[in-house]
């Protein structure tokens, strides 16, 4: 009888904690949100990465116009920009994956007092003072390994 009395208290005090915890769900109730969606997955450089670009970069950094030899306009954004030297210190690469502070777009965008030139985008002190949340996307994707997904 006593056994049955402890395990009854250990099950109560188990569901108690599981519900706490949420049991798995979001605060809505809801399933977890999927990979790159705020949730703590992997950031994908399409659908997370790109449309920050197309909204702050391209209008200076395109193939019409691409500022500091950058061109961040898709198709071909990645193959540009992951892994290749900058033009104003060579042995800094544009994006080193998986080492933000390594990366001279995080440099750039922080910004840094190791960047070269101005804080991107231009005019403004850097994406992470005016849009915090899209600068810390980015740095996230690049600690991830900045994957090409």
């Amino acid at each position: 009888m006593i056994e049955a009395r402890h395990l009854s208290k250990f099950l109560l005090v188990l569901t108690l904690a599981l519900a706490a915890c949420g049991g798995g769900t979001n605060d809505n109730g809801g399933p977890p949100p999927p990979p790159g969606d705020d949730g703590g997955g992997m950031v994908s450089f399409a659908q997370d990465i790109q449309p920050i670009f197309n909204s702050r970069c391209t209008s200076c950094h395109n193939s019409s116009n691409a500022n500091g030899g950058l061109n961040l306009s898709a198709p071909g954004t990645y193959q540009r920009l992951v892994n290749v030297a900058t033009n104003c210190n060579p042995a800094v690469p544009r994006v080193k994956q998986g080492d933000a502070m390594g990366s001279m777009l995080w440099r750039k965008t922080k910004p840094d007092p190791s960047l070269c030139g101005s804080p991107m985008p231009l005019g403004t002190a850097g994406l992470d003072v005016i849009a915090p949340a899209q600068f810390a996307k980015i740095e996230e994707w690049i600690q991830q390994g900045a994957l090409d997904n």
